[in-house]
């Protein structure tokens, strides 16, 4: 039995699997043909697997755990008969996958990013969000989550050919195989889930591109909906400490009032290099010419005094997703919450490598390590960036830093 068990376990998450990739995938590229999927070269289809296969292997190892409980209790209890509740999970399972991948190809053709848990605002009023379409839409999409979900039921229920009909006690050592099962099993679903890499999953994992419907398209749209979902949290009126009469009136001396067409010049040039370098741990008690320590960095004094040197900047908040969206979008960071996170938020928000390329400049960003970490490549992308360099275009043999690859191999 546990032999049987063990092949129904791994046969269920390689299903789920080939769902993703033989179904879901194809129906949302191909649906929206037009929004870039007719410019899929192989390549193009080949790399859009590859950084989504992290993924959809994470979210067919979530919806594999319930099976592996349920083939456990059979091998510990007799009359305990796992076969038909596990018909059950797999009608629930096919009718939530094709449900997501119906409505996510068909959403982002007006929404134009992935489903996530923004769909939940108009679940309650379901008349005037369908408004825009008509009936025949309505009826087509339907019908495709009906034809979806049979495909998708008939493909789970494969798996159950494998295990016996009725319940069957696995003699002295019953508890033992499942104990065995249960744990091993669950271990390995576990690193699937998380991801082997330092920071766990995130959405991220799947951004590689600066062409937003390629990463779109690796996306999962289930994990996608479910990690928005986690995170979901009304601000709108957390941290107002005063009313708007009075934030305008703090606020209004910090913007310059200048002569209407007036620009004052700080550069010899008028199209310099940018070169934004952005230092964790580090502080002024290290720059010379701020009064620091001597001969700690002397490069950055010896440029501190070629070019414009601020010194009255301050630190934005604790934490590195939020101080990059403070340096890069100058968004303020919250105490309890990163922007980082939201990938439908961070498209709003404006960017310095945005401004750069209406003038021309091409924008190119380093993080020589991992950059799913708090769904960087996400913000990276949306910030205008048009090449990402992340510990993958280093040789393995340079990634010897917990963090990835050490700083002066990073600055070569």
């Amino acid at each position: 039995m546990i032999r049987k068990a063990t092949l129904y376990v791994v046969s269920h998450l390689l299903i789920c699997l080939c769902l993703f990739l033989v179904v879901q995938k194809p129906v949302f590229i191909l649906y929206n043909w037009s929004h870039g999927g007719s410019l899929f070269s192989p390549g193009v289809w080949a790399e859009v697997y590859r950084h989504g296969l992290a993924l959809d292997l994470a979210t067919s190892a979530y919806l594999t755990v319930v099976p592996l409980l349920l083939v456990a209790a059979g091998m510990l209890v007799p009359r305990f008969r796992p076969r038909r509740w596990l018909k059950v999970y797999d009608g629930l399972v096919a009718i939530l996958l094709s449900v997501c991948a119906s409505v996510d190809a068909a959403l982002y053709e007006f929404w134009e990013f992935k489903l996530d848990a923004t769909v939940l605002m108009y679940i309650g009023d379901p008349k005037n969000a369908l408004a825009s379409v008509s009936k025949l839409y309505v009826l087509s999409g339907v019908l495709c989550i009906v034809v979806l979900a049979v495909v998708f039921y008939l493909a789970l229920t494969l798996a159950l050919r494998l295990l016996p009909e009725g319940g069957r006690r696995e003699g002295r050592f019953g508890w033992l195989k499942a104990s065995v099962l249960t744990v091993l099993g669950g271990g390995a679903l576990f690193s699937m889930m998380r991801g082997l890499r330092i920071w766990p999953n995130t959405p991220g994992r799947a951004v590689y591109s600066s062409v937003t419907f390629r990463n779109n398209a690796a996306l999962n749209p289930l994990f996608n909906f479910v990690y928005t979902w986690q995170r979901r949290e009304d601000f709108s009126r957390q941290f107002r400490f005063f009313t708007e009469e009075k934030r305008e009136e703090v606020y209004a001396p910090l913007f310059g009032q200048g002569k209407t067409g007036e620009t004052e010049r700080l550069l010899s040039t008028s199209r310099p290099n940018i070169l934004v370098i952005a230092l964790e741990g580090f502080g002024s008690v290290f720059i010379e010419s701020l009064g620091g320590m001597p001969e700690v960095a002397p490069n950055l004094s010896r440029i501190s005094e070629q070019g414009v040197l601020f010194t009255q900047c301050y630190c934005g908040s604790f934490r590195t997703d939020r101080g990059i969206v403070c340096i890069l979008s100058g968004y303020l960071g919250q105490p309890t919450a990163s922007i980082m996170r939201y990938s439908n938020k961070v498209r709003s928000l404006p960017g310095l490598p945005k401004a750069l390329k209406r003038y021309g400049y091409s924008t190119q960003v380093l993080y020589a390590s991992d950059m799913s970490f708090f769904n960087m490549s996400d913000y990276f992308v949306a910030m205008g960036h048009d090449k990402l360099v992340s510990e993958d275009d280093f040789p393995q043999s340079q990634r010897t830093c917990k963090w990835g690859v050490p700083d002066h191999v990073a600055f070569q």
